[in-house]
């Protein structure tokens, strides 16, 4: 777990098989006054854990990169910064690829009244939703740009749920079996 009221900078995370809870949790929620970034970069991996593969909760921006969460006992990854007010939204960027396959909730829930960037997303056999992303209850819509390749397949509830305000914009989406 990292918390704290600065800025995250992590790099190539490789996280499996925690047994006490989350396999990784972020949190720099602490002070809404001073908003600070979570950046997580390089390639990152979280599989088999208890709960959530990935937990972040900021009221900053959210800058991720080439994730992985399959197997998790929970989510797959959640992206939160929906506490960071209708009044100051912050961005969610997902860059390289994002795969949440196999966890026993959704894949990926992503919380955000900021624009939402992702790309090459694969979300497959999830027991909820293979990705589910909500910008509803602000008053300022923002955009979701879902760019590269994307594939929801096999998943028991919706294989991509997006509930938004602003203009969506889909890119090579495959939606099957959910």
């Amino acid at each position: 777990i990292v918390t704290t009221a600065g800025t995250p900078l992590l790099n190539s995370l490789l996280i499996t098989g925690s047994t006490g809870g989350n396999g990784a949790t972020i949190r720099n929620d602490i002070n809404i006054a001073a908003p600070k970034p979570v950046t997580l970069s390089g390639t990152n991996v979280f599989n088999n854990n208890l709960n959530y593969g990935l937990d972040v909760l900021s009221y900053g921006l959210i800058t991720v990169s080439n994730l992985t969460a399959n197997n998790n006992s929970g989510v797959g990854i959640r992206l939160d910064n929906n506490s960071s007010g209708i009044a100051t939204p912050k961005a969610v960027t997902i860059t390289g690829f994002l795969t949440a396959n196999g966890n026993t909730s959704s894949g990926v829930l992503i919380y955000s009244y900021g624009a939402i960037t992702t790309i090459n997303v694969t979300a497959k056999n999830n027991t909820n939703n293979g990705v589910m992303i909500d910008q509803s209850g602000t008053t300022t819509p923002a955009n979701l740009t879902m760019n590269g390749f994307n594939l929801f397949d096999a998943n028991n509830s919706a294989g991509l749920y997006i509930l938004s305000l602003g203009t969506v914009t889909l890119s090579n989406v495959t939606s099957s079996n959910n």
